[in-house]
């Protein structure tokens, strides 16, 4: 399994999922950030699916440790990561209507911010 990149964490049918849910932490990687060290549950997989289940829940992981220590141009190596995953998930025109909540922690807001900026300059997406 990768250690890095965007992980599914509940998908419901196609046909009954009305958003997408993914989850982008800052300092330290996706498990940690969202999950209960007493009770091993992590929100965005053992709660979120309970109270949302036309969801599709995913997390986003990236070496923060490398994009903080180092340039802007770090960081956005981790924002083309994200948006081209987004891109391949999300390739169908029905998937690409579908509303995208993000929930962000830390530097995963930068990140996501910077992908917001990214993506509205490319003519592709």
């Amino acid at each position: 399994m990768e250690k890095y990149g965007l992980f599914m964490l509940y998908e419901p049918p196609a046909e009954e999922t009305v958003v997408d849910i993914i989850a982008v932490h800052g300092l330290g990687d996706w498990e940690e950030t969202w999950t209960d060290n007493t009770t091993n549950k992590m929100w965005s997989r053992d709660f979120v699916p309970e109270q949302l289940k036309n969801a599709r829940v995913m997390s986003f992981d990236y070496d923060s440790a490398h994009a903080l220590s180092h340039s802007v141009a770090d960081i956005n190596d981790s924002v083309i990561d994200i948006i081209s995953r987004l891109d391949g998930e999300r390739h169908l025109e029905s998937i690409k209507k579908r509303p995208i909540i993000f929930v962000t922690h830390s530097l995963g807001d930068v990140v996501v911010k910077r992908a917001f900026i990214l993506a509205n300059e490319r003519s592709d997406l």
